[in-house]
């Protein structure tokens, strides 16, 4: 655990003369945000975090329709976020000017400080000294995230979080239930707006006629843990999916599409024309099966309740693998090791007939 700049007696003085330091005062919450007029929610840099706490946004705004809710986030999502219901302002910042002797980052503070929030949720489960100095900054009364001893002297209401085995979206669940929600109680899959699932379905409509074939969604990007699935190896997998399935691809990236891996593909794979993030990810939404390592669009593919098969290494974590999801499988793969396809087929019918009905 990294040392905090609170810790430095001299920095929270710094601090104090800034004007980014909490003031004296006490926050009540008793499972409601209806003495809460604005809250900022940070991000952690991943944007599977930040999917997985769109929900309680949106849930946030049908239960406490004044609540005006931010969000702190990379500049690369901000697009994203632009479009999204219910956010009523964004603050984007560059990661790189994430450093105290940054001018930019001292601005981000003072942005945040000047906004005059009531409340600050912090997205990520780790200690971030820099994502947490801004809610320390921020000077609001409830300061809300996980727990550890190196964010004591900077939050004041944190969920003992004990989710190194348990799948990342749980924290959004759990800090759900802090603020009065019953996140467990409710379908809270993340939902396009309708105008974006319509245009989805036009798209693949038009270029996929036939209801009987299966799209298939591949991401063949690298995972979170740095690693990625060979490509020749994940295309051998596609190829015996599509036909065993009578399936079409569609080839997904986060930052735009690897032409070579096209070029492995025994079968067609969909054309679509140039689109923007949220444009691909409502398209990741109607996909009938995804397949992926260890990707933020497989998460993506969880969030949106997209049956999914993650190919994961023992590099990856237990917190990125989802558990009890019926309509979710991942197969974990071992240097020298050939996945069998006996079992992929097995598990592939089992998650086709919990996420969409599809007959085994």
């Amino acid at each position: 655990m990294s040392p905090s700049p609170i810790d430095n007696p001299a920095f929270r003085v710094l601090m104090k003369v800034l004007g980014l330091s909490p003031r004296d005062h006490e926050f009540r919450l008793e499972g409601s945000l209806e003495s809460v007029q604005r809250i900022l929610f940070v991000d952690s840099g991943q944007f599977a975090d930040l999917l997985f706490f769109l929900p309680v946004i949106q849930e946030i705004r049908e239960r406490w329709p004044s609540v005006a809710v931010q969000v702190m986030v990379e500049e690369r999502w901000g697009d994203f976020l632009k479009r999204e219901p219910g956010i009523e302002g964004i603050i984007l910042y560059d990661p790189e000017s994430l450093r105290f002797r940054s001018s930019a980052y001292r601005k981000l503070l003072r942005e945040v400080k000047k906004r005059s929030f009531d409340a600050v949720v912090l997205m990520g489960t780790e200690d971030d000294s820099h994502r947490d100095l801004v809610a320390f900054a921020s000077g609001v009364a409830l300061r809300a995230g996980a727990y550890s001893e190196g964010r004591e002297r900077i939050l004041n209401c944190m969920v003992r979080w004990t989710g190194k085995d348990r799948y990342r979206s749980c924290f959004a669940q759990e800090l759900s239930r802090l603020l009065g929600l019953r996140y467990e109680a409710l379908d809270w899959r993340y939902h396009f707006r309708p105008d974006e699932v319509r245009a989805a379905d036009q798209l693949i409509h038009f270029r996929k006629p036939s209801r009987d074939v299966l799209l298939i969604g591949v991401d063949p990007g690298a995972g979170l843990a740095e690693h990625q699935v060979v490509e020749s190896h994940l295309a051998f997998l596609l190829n015996h999916l599509t036909e065993t399935l009578k399936a079409r691809p569609l080839i997904f990236q986060i930052h735009g599409e690897k032409t070579g891996f096209r070029d492995k593909l025994r079968g067609d794979a969909l054309e679509m024309p140039p689109l923007g993030l949220r444009e691909r990810l409502a398209l990741l939404s109607r996909c009938d099966l995804f397949v992926a390592g260890n990707t933020e669009l497989f998460h993506a593919a969880t969030a949106f309740g997209v049956p999914a098969l993650g190919l994961f290494t023992d590099s990856d974590r237990p917190q990125w693998e989802p558990r009890n999801r019926p309509e979710i499988s991942v197969l974990r793969g071992r240097p020298g090791e050939k996945i069998s396809l006996k079992e992929m087929d097995e598990r592939v019918q089992v998650i086709l007939r919990a996420g969409r009905g599809v007959e085994g």
